[in-house]
């Protein structure tokens, strides 16, 4: 495309989103890896946008999150195409990048939200909830022989009572513990899913991460028939462990 056109755009994408700080020479690469002979006009408004969030930009991002919530409805639909558009795998780009201005952003993102709302149902039906196996999300296994005997011995009420702690949780917390722990998830992708600077997302995930460890203290207590000393060593051992993941999740 012309650098004429392509500036004129970048003004425009400026002029629609004055928060959103992006610089020319990036919206123009954005756009010429993306531009089409045939294609007339681009919203540029819309790929000004688009380009700011594949680059990170946290203003952009906001932006991203009002224009999702007046396309989408379900909390939890827009949580997933906020995982799906904004989280990049390894060494690519996120989804959003894919965007080409052809049509408006809030219907591709209406489009993006119906796949999600089918790959979600199709999840439902066929997942095990990750209560079930939060234990060994979130703590390990096979890696330590006396946790391994503690576990043996008390298989049944080692799942009830971190179940019970696990179902215990706020929506949120249940979501950033499966995040970070069952998708293996860094806290900066997490707080681009959210909206958040990272250290926002580290907060809530040190929330989440306190309120596990004092419900499992209590439902342990409460459902496990122990000697102080034996109690005492296996929330010791468990905390131990959950201590460990958690450090390694900071550091990612």
């Amino acid at each position: 495309m012309e650098a004429d056109r392509i500036r004129e755009g970048w003004q425009a994408g400026r002029d629609a989103w004055p928060d959103v700080d992006l610089a020319e020479e990036d919206f123009a690469s954005y756009v010429r890896e993306r531009a089409q002979p045939s294609q007339a006009s681009p919203r540029w408004a819309d790929l000004y946008l688009a380009c700011a969030c594949a680059r990170g930009v946290a203003k952009a991002l906001r932006a991203f999150d009002v224009l999702l919530a007046k396309a989408v409805t379900s909390a939890d639909v827009r949580q997933h195409v906020r995982h799906k558009l904004l989280v990049a795998e390894a060494g690519k780009q996120p989804k959003i990048a894919e965007y080409v201005g052809r049509g408006p952003l809030r219907t591709w993102l209406r489009i993006t939200a119906t796949r999600a709302s089918l790959d979600l149902a199709a999840s439902a039906k066929r997942e095990v909830p990750v209560e079930n196996d939060a234990l060994e999300l979130i703590v390990g296994a096979g890696r330590d022989p006396e946790l391994d005997f503690f576990k043996q011995r008390y298989a049944k009420e080692f799942r009830a009572a971190f179940g019970d702690a696990f179902a215990a949780l706020g929506a949120r917390d249940r979501t950033l513990l499966r995040y970070a722990f069952g998708d293996g998830l860094g806290i900066d992708a997490i707080g681009t899913i959210y909206g958040v600077h990272r250290a926002t997302a580290a907060r809530w995930v040190v929330v989440a991460h306190e309120e596990l460890v004092q419900g499992l203290r209590k439902t342990m207590m409460q459902r496990l028939d122990l000697k102080p000393d034996e109690y005492a060593s296996i929330l010791r051992l468990i905390e131990s462990r959950i201590e460990v993941s958690f450090e390694r999740l900071l550091k990612m």
